[in-house]
């Protein structure tokens, strides 16, 4: 659930991904009853921002419980995250889904704790 200021809620999207290059969950494969990851096989890949937005869309249930997933699977890979996308997180959640500016700096400030990051070249 969203706040609405002060500390982002510790069970939200972002809350628990404590360090970088965390341990992977397990992630099943298509011949075990679930979906192939075969997006995740690259060396290295960055995310959208629009998948840092639908983790936060209460809105959007199933599309936010993929893009957690998403987002829980990347942090444990080489993934770094363009401070781009971080900085169009913030605006998209505080215009778009109304968030609280407090909270999403937060939730921006645990991104960037979560992942490696990178400027423009």
């Amino acid at each position: 659930m969203l706040s609405a200021g002060g500390p982002p809620n510790r069970s939200a999207p972002f809350a628990h991904f404590s360090s970088k290059r965390a341990q992977v969950p397990e992630t099943r494969r298509a011949s075990d009853g679930g979906r192939a990851t075969s997006c995740m096989s690259a060396e290295r890949f960055t995310l959208d921002a629009n998948i840092l937005v639908y983790a936060v869309d209460v809105r959007e249930g199933r599309k936010r419980e993929s893009a957690i997933r998403i987002i829980e699977a990347a942090v444990g890979l080489d993934c770094p995250l363009a401070l781009q996308v971080v900085g169009e997180f913030y605006a998209a959640a505080t215009a778009k889904l109304k968030l609280d500016a407090k909270d999403a700096a937060a939730r921006a400030v645990q991104l960037t704790a979560s992942f490696d990051t990178f400027g423009a070249s």
